[in-house]
C-alpha cells in the first residue's frame, strides 16, 4: 500500500508516522444485516478494505448497494448473490459507505448521475488479508460491471476579547495567540484596528461548521473552552460502534495515547470567546483560555480517524466520504479538512471516487470546503512546485457531467514574520529548518487559488494532559527538543501549540464562517472570490503564498458591501408528519428540511417525509439541493444577520434555536411527556426558540439542546416598519412556533396558545425582495 496521508501538522521525514492499522467503516445497520437499517460503523483495517461502486444495470433491474451487502452477508441464497460474491472475490464483510437517506425502493427510479444518488451506491468491502485485497483490486478494476473501485487509503493530518491567552503579553509567540491578531493585510505585528479585531466589531459569527478530524476532548467533560459551541447532536464518530464517541481518546490505548489535533483545530475556529461589554441575557462565556475566530459558530464534529498503537491516528477515505456527505446533508455551511494526501484531483479516475462524489454532494448543497495544502518534505528551503494534497487540489468537479462546481479553498501556512524585502510586503511561508525541511506545500495551482493563514507555533485549545507529537512541539506540554529532555507548559493545562497547514486551515474556515454569517445566501463561488480578493497579495500571487495572507476585516467588508441592510430571510417550514415547525436563516439547513436529511430524523422511518415551506416566496427560489426542479424558498419575516443595531444603541438580540428528539436518548436524555415509554420508536421532534439565555436555560432544563443562532432581532421598536416576532407552544403536540404578530389569531386556531411572548422585532416578508428599514 502507498504511504499514508497525514494530518497537516509538521512532521519531518525521520518522524513521518507509520501507516495506520485501523480504519473506520461507515455503515447504516444494526444486526447481521447492518447495512439495511441505518445504524453506523465497525472498526476494520483500511489495508484490507476496498470502496466499490457497482455499475447501475446488471440485468433487467439496477443492482443496489444493499443487494451487494446482502450477497456478502448471506451468500448462497440466490444465483445473483453467488455471482456478486465471486465478482468481489469472496470478501469477509461488506457495508454501505454512507447512511441511507432515500428509501431503497425509490433509488432504482432516480438519476444515478446525481451525486446524492451516486454516493448511496458505494460499498465498503473488507477482506481477510492484504493479499486477498490486492488480488480483488486488480480483478475488479478489469471488470466491466464495476464502475469504480478504490483502496480505502489513509490520509495525513496535514472587539478585543478578554480571554487570557489571546492578549499579547510577550514578544514570545509561543505564549499567546498571535494568529488572530496578525490576521490582517500588511502589518508585521499585531494591530488592534486590523484583521479579526476590526471584523468582530461588525460580525462575531454564528455559522454551522463541520470539523472533520480526530474528534475533540469530551470525556469526562467537554473541554472548558469549547463548551459554548460544540454540538454533539450534530456530531458523529466514524471509527467504532458508538456513533457518539467523538472524544479523541475513545478507544485509544492510554500509552502513548496521542490526542489533541482535533481539539486544537476546533479551538482555532470557535473557542469560547468573552466579550467584555456583553449585555446581560446574551451568550457570553467566562473569560478563560483563548479566542475563536467565529465566536458563536456551531461545531459539527466528525471523528474520521482510527485509533493506533504506537503511531498517530490517520483519517481514511471511507470515513471522509461518509462524514462529508452527512455534514452537507444535515446543513453545514463550511467544512474544515486539515488533512490530505498527494493524489490526483477529481478530474481523473483515481483512488478517490467516493470522496469526489461526497464533494459533489457538498458543492450541490452550497457548502464551502477549506482544506490544507499539505506539508511538503524537501531538501533545502526552495519552493518545489508540486501537486497540492487532495482534496485541497480539487478545483473543479463535474458531477453530473458538464456541471462545474465551486472549488475547494486550498490553505497554506505562514509564519509571524513579514517579508519587507519585496514590495508590496508579503507573508513568509512556513518552513521548518532541517535536513530534510518540512514546509507549506507549493504549486502553480496555489498561485491561482490558494490563500495563506497563520500556521507556525499556533496557540489553541488542546486535549488536557495529552500530546499529539510532543517531540515536534505539538501538545499540551510539548517536548522542547533539548538535552536533557525538557518540557514546557507555557499556556497552562488544556492549551498547547502546533505548527503546520492543519493549523492554518481553521483560520480560513473561521473567516469563511464570518462571511457566511453576514450573507447566508451568498454562493460558494462568490465567497471564495471575496476571500481571495481581500487577501494581502492578490495583485502579486505566487506559488509560495497564493493570494497572500487572509484578511478577515477586508473579506467581511466585501460581503457587507453586497449585503445591503443585512436583513436576511428567516426560512420557515412545517412538518405535519413530525409535528414540528422549523426556522433557519441558513439555506443549507433549508435544503436539509426540504430534502428530509436533517440531523433530527428518526432513522426507523424510511419514507421521504420532507418539511413543507411556509410563508411568502422570496427572490431566492432554489434551495441549494442540486435538484433539476427548483424548490421555492419561503419566509414570513426577515431578521438581521449580525449583532450590530442599524439604529444605534443596544445591540441586537440573538434568535437562539434549540432542538429535542424523543428517539435520540444519547443527546436528549431528559424524557418529555409526549415521548411515552418507548422513546426509540417515537417520531416526535421539536425546535424551540429564545432570544435571551434565561429562556434558553429553561428550554435546556426541559431537555432541549442549543443548535445555534438563527439571526438577530431588534430589541425594541426601533422602526415603525418592524413587527413583533412571537413564539408560542402547541401543548397538544409539544411544538413551539415562531411567527409575526399578524399571524397570532391563525396560529391560536391551530393550537399555539401556550407561552406566548415577544422574542423581538423583525420585518414582515410582504414582497419578493429585501424590505427597507
Amino acid at each position: 500500500m502507498e504511504s499514508v496521508m497525514e494530518m497537516k501538522h509538521r512532521s519531518p521525514a525521520h518522524n513521518v508516522m507509520a501507516a495506520a492499522a485501523l480504519a473506520i467503516c461507515a455503515l447504516s445497520t444494526s444486526d447481521s444485516a447492518m447495512a439495511r437499517t441505518g445504524t453506523p460503523w465497525i472498526t476494520e483495517s483500511a489495508e484490507r478494505q476496498l470502496i466499490v461502486e457497482w455499475q447501475r444495470d446488471t440485468g433487467d433491474l439496477p443492482l443496489l448497494a444493499e443487494e451487494v451487502v446482502e450477497a456478502v452477508e448471506r451468500p448462497g441464497e440466490s444465483d445473483e448473490s453467488l455471482e456478486i460474491l465471486r465478482t468481489l472475490g469472496d470478501p469477509a464483510f461488506a457495508a454501505l459507505l454512507v447512511d441511507r437517506t432515500i428509501p431503497v425502493e425509490r433509488v432504482r427510479e432516480l438519476d444515478r448521475t446525481d451525486p446524492e444518488i451516486r454516493i448511496l451506491q458505494f460499498v465498503l468491502v473488507t477482506y481477510r488479508t492484504e493479499t486477498e485485497t490486492a488480488r480483488a483490486l486488480e480483478s475488479l478494476r478489469r471488470n466491466p460491471r464495476i464502475r469504480s473501485v478504490d483502496p480505502n487509503l489513509l490520509l495525513r493530518y496535514a472587539i478585543s476579547p478578554t480571554d487570557p491567552i489571546y492578549a499579547n503579553v510577550s514578544s514570545d509567540q509561543r505564549r499567546y495567540q498571535w494568529g488572530p491578531q496578525a490576521n490582517n493585510a500588511l502589518v508585521p505585528v499585531p494591530a488592534p484596528d486590523r484583521g479579526l479585531q476590526a471584523a468582530w466589531d461588525k460580525v462575531r459569527g454564528n455559522a454551522y461548521v463541520a470539523v472533520l478530524d480526530n474528534g475533540v476532548q469530551i470525556d469526562p467533560a467537554l473541554h472548558p473552552d469549547l463548551t459554548q459551541n460544540v454540538r454533539t447532536q450534530f456530531s458523529r464518530n466514524y471509527f467504532s460502534a458508538d456513533p457518539n464517541a467523538i472524544d479523541e481518546m475513545a478507544g485509544v490505548p492510554q500509552s502513548p495515547g496521542f490526542a489533541g489535533h482535533g481539539t486544537h483545530v476546533a479551538g482555532i475556529i470557535a473557542a469560547n470567546t468573552t466579550n467584555p461589554v456583553s449585555l446581560p441575557g446574551y451568550p457570553n462565556p467566562p473569560s478563560a483560555g483563548g479566542a475563536g475566530v467565529c465566536w458563536f459558530c456551531s461545531l459539527m464534529v466528525f471523528r474520521v480517524t482510527a485509533p493506533q498503537s504506537g503511531s498517530l491516528p490517520a483519517p481514511s477515505m471511507a470515513n471522509t466520504a461518509a462524514a462529508l456527505t452527512r455534514a452537507a446533508q444535515i446543513g453545514a455551511q463550511v467544512v474544515n479538512i486539515s488533512f490530505g494526501r498527494a493524489i490526483s484531483d477529481c478530474s481523473f479516475d483515481g483512488d478517490n471516487q467516493a470522496v469526489c462524489t461526497a464533494l459533489a454532494v457538498a458543492f450541490n448543497r452550497g457548502v464551502a470546503v477549506s482544506a490544507a495544502v499539505g506539508n511538503a518534505i524537501t531538501v533545502g528551503s526552495t519552493c518545489i512546485t508540486s501537486v497540492l494534497d487532495f482534496p485541497a487540489n480539487v478545483q473543479t468537479v463535474s458531477f453530473p457531467p458538464g456541471t462545474a462546481n465551486p472549488n475547494v479553498i486550498p490553505v497554506g501556512a505562514a509564519t509571524r514574520q513579514l517579508d519587507t524585502s519585496v514590495s508590496p510586503s508579503r507573508p513568509v511561508r512556513w518552513i521548518e529548518s532541517g535536513l530534510p525541511n518540512t514546509q507549506s506545500n507549493c504549486s502553480q495551482d496555489f498561485t491561482n487559488s490558494g490563500i495563506m493563514a497563520p500556521g507556525a507555533v499556533i496557540a489553541s485549545t488542546f486535549y488536557s494532559g495529552r500530546n499529539w507529537n510532543a517531540g515536534l512541539g505539538c501538545g499540551d506540554s510539548p517536548f522542547l527538543g533539548v538535552e536533557p529532555p525538557t518540557y514546557d507548559d507555557l499556556l497552562g493545562t488544556g492549551y498547547g501549540r502546533c505548527t503546520g497547514t492543519s493549523m492554518a486551515t481553521p483560520f480560513v474556515t473561521g473567516v469563511v464562517a464570518l462571511m457566511r454569517t453576514i450573507e447566508p445566501r451568498r454562493n460558494t463561488t462568490l465567497v471564495s472570490s471575496d476571500l481571495r480578493q481581500a487577501a494581502s497579495n492578490v495583485a502579486n500571487p505566487s506559488d509560495e503564498i497564493g493570494a497572500g495572507m487572509v484578511n478577515a476585516n477586508a473579506a467581511v467588508d466585501r460581503v457587507l458591501d453586497s449585503a445591503g441592510n443585512r436583513l436576511t430571510p428567516l426560512f420557515a417550514f412545517n412538518s405535519n408528519t413530525w409535528g414540528d415547525r422549523f426556522y433557519t436563516v441558513v439555506p443549507q439547513m433549508g435544503s436539509a428540511a426540504v430534502k428530509d436529511t436533517m440531523a433530527l430524523r428518526n432513522p426507523i422511518f424510511k419514507a421521504i417525509l420532507p418539511y413543507a415551506t411556509v410563508g411568502n416566496i422570496i427572490l431566492y427560489y432554489d434551495y441549494p439541493t442540486g435538484d433539476a426542479t427548483p424548490i421555492n424558498a419561503k419566509a414570513q419575516v426577515w431578521v438581521f444577520s449580525t449583532h450590530v443595531n442599524p439604529f444605534g444603541g443596544q445591540e441586537l438580540r440573538p434568535l437562539l434555536r434549540y432542538s429535542y428528539a424523543c428517539y435520540d436518548t444519547a443527546n436528549y436524555p431528559v424524557t418529555r411527556a409526549i415521548c411515552g415509554t418507548n422513546r426509540v420508536e417515537n417520531i416526535h421532534i421539536d425546535h424551540a426558540y429564545a432570544s435571551n439565555t434565561a429562556d434558553g436555560d429553561a428550554l435546556v432544563a426541559g431537555g432541549y439542546r442549543l443548535d445555534g443562532i438563527e439571526g438577530y432581532l431588534l430589541p425594541n421598536e426601533a422602526s415603525k416598519r418592524s413587527n413583533p416576532l412571537l413564539r408560542a407552544r402547541n401543548p397538544a403536540i409539544d411544538d413551539w412556533a415562531v411567527f409575526p404578530d399578524t399571524e397570532q389569531a391563525a396560529m391560536a386556531a391551530l393550537g399555539y396558545t401556550d407561552g406566548v411572548s415577544i422574542l423581538g422585532y423583525a420585518y414582515r416578508n410582504l414582497s419578493l425582495t429585501q424590505p427597507p428599514l
